[in-house]
């Protein structure tokens, strides 16, 4: 079976297939996509000139989101996988064990994780049943706090049990990736979990139902956040309706963000996805449309300037941006669950501090309502992240990026902070920056490539990712200045580079600010 070798995506699923049948290239099941055909084939002919194992044959693919497949030209990453004819070993990589074995050096992570989960159990028990006199807060703020931190941590304890029952369902229906930089040259695994190679995908999935159940059972059962919302001749922004708008936009975001991981959708239409998810916010919402003006602004435009309609298109920006922000930078294992969890606990913040040292502007009802969303997401999330920690266990998927950034950018919108949550995205703004012209504007118009392969060199010899400057991307500039770093190194830095990022958001919030507004 002859197939375009110069254009290898774009043959189709049954001539890949009838290929490495003819050349007797072990497939994969039927029901895999089209990726994991594609980087066979590439590595089939790689191979003529240089072979593997005789029962391993090692994959490249690529991912838009971390270490897992995609067609995707524009993919943030590539991923290399070991792929055994050992039926045992497939067997064994079936199990839960693996992912018990994974991360069986990672009971720090669990004991801090443990002893996070015991203050936050505690404290949500103080405020709820402390009397009233020994808590300065309103009685309705801390009711509503000592609810979200008990839903919060109930969600992190059905995400962690969840994911490792539900993961290897994903993997045998074919929603598994490929990881990287996990073997020497001579193909020996260099992780705890040994030959295990397909990896399950779209674990965002589970995190986001679950967000999305724990926010409605705990927010809609409980009286003072029915009266917190409630419209009825008072002045607050938040409405029943812009609230469930809030979720169905979240929630349609995650649906289709698991389709693009099934379907693998081109770039020009991940474009159209968050606008399309937003929809019902932007229907639903009834706030204000006006901006605050700088104070040297003031003599000519006033306190206040109403953008109208380009506010709402403002909005829909915002909810694009953040969506595809964290799709993009990515390509290591932990780093889009990592960076997502540093920015949720940035929101957290900033909310308490405008809701308990609130300023002249501050409007502490829609942090409030922030932080009933916000809690939730730090839960599951931080439930994701110890699977997706290296060496993942499980990737998050394009399901994952998607509804984290619409769940930021709803926040933001209904709780009137979407200038501070950009500071808080200051990485991921550098990332876009660096990468518009190879991922958009290059092939958009001007007919330019973009690298199917986005992702630092990886030298097996010393187990460190090199970078390469052809790769426009905040993970390959980092490595240049930084030198080279193996893997989980690189994710620590670029994490502490997140929470660096925020420190300096709320420098310019809480500081610089106030030269050019009214505190």
């Amino acid at each position: 079976m002859s197939i375009d070798t110069d254009n290898i995506a774009g043959n189709t699923v049954a001539q890949l297939r009838a290929f490495l049948a003819t050349h007797e290239v072990d497939l994969p099941p039927s029901r895999s996509r089209k990726a994991v055909y594609v980087a066979l084939v590439e590595q089939h002919l790689a191979g003529t000139a240089s072979t593997a194992a005789p029962t391993t044959i090692t994959t490249m693919t690529t991912s838009s989101t971390d270490s897992t497949s995609s067609t995707d030209s524009t993919s943030s990453s590539s991923t290399n996988t070991i792929i055994s004819t050992d039926s045992t070993t497939t067997a064994a990589a079936s199990s839960m064990s693996d992912f018990a074995a994974a991360h069986a050096s990672s009971r720090s992570f669990v004991m801090a994780t443990a002893a996070l989960l015991s203050v936050v159990v505690g404290v949500a028990s103080w405020l709820l049943m402390a009397p009233a006199g020994d808590v300065d807060m309103p009685v309705e703020m801390r009711r509503m706090l000592g609810t979200t931190l008990a839903a919060s941590a109930m969600a992190y304890a059905l995400a962690w049990t969840l994911i490792p029952k539900l993961a290897p369902s994903l993997r045998d229906n074919g929603l598994f990736g490929i990881d990287i930089n996990k073997f020497d040259a001579a193909g020996t695994p260099r992780t705890q979990w040994g030959s295990r190679t397909k990896v399950p995908e779209s674990l965002g999935l589970v995190c986001g139902v679950i967000y999305l159940a724990t926010v409605v059972v705990f927010r809609f059962g409980e009286p003072a956040v029915r009266n917190a919302l409630a419209d009825a001749g008072t002045d607050r922004a938040i409405d029943l309706g812009e609230y469930n708008a809030a979720l169905h936009s979240i929630c349609f975001m995650l649906l289709l963000g698991f389709a693009d991981d099934v379907l693998e959708l081109r770039w020009r239409y991940k474009l159209v996805l968050p606008t399309v998810a937003t929809l019902p916010l932007l229907a639903a919402y009834s706030g204000g449309t006006s901006v605050v003006v700088p104070n040297m602004l003031r003599p000519w435009l006033g306190p206040f300037f109403d953008l109208g309609l380009f506010y709402i298109g403002y909005m829909g920006c915002v909810a694009i941006f953040c969506t595809n922000a964290i799709n993009i930078y990515a390509g290591i294992n932990g780093l889009e669950a990592g960076q997502s969890f540093v920015i949720a606990l940035a929101v957290v913040v900033h909310n308490l501090v405008e809701m308990l040292a609130p300023s002249a502007s501050s409007e502490p009802d829609l942090h409030q309502f922030s932080l009933s969303l916000m809690l939730p997401f730090v839960g599951v999330t931080l439930a994701l992240l110890h699977y997706n920690w290296y060496p993942s266990s499980v990737f998050v998927g394009d399901t994952f990026t998607y509804f984290a950034g619409m769940s930021f950018a709803v926040v933001a919108i209904l709780g009137h902070f979407s200038k501070t949550l950009m500071l808080f995205f200051l990485p991921q703004i550098l990332n876009f920056v660096l990468s518009l012209y190879q991922i958009l504007i290059g092939p958009m118009l001007f007919k330019v490539k973009c690298p199917r392969h986005r992702l630092a060199r990886y030298d097996p010899d010393t187990g460190l990712l090199h970078a390469v400057p052809a790769h426009h991307n905040l993970l390959n500039l980092y490595l240049y200045f930084a030198g080279p770093l193996p893997e989980s190194t690189l994710n620590l830095h670029l994490m502490a580079l997140q929470a660096v990022s925020c420190l300096f958001a709320f420098v310019i919030r809480y500081y610089v600010s106030t030269f050019f507004y009214d505190a």
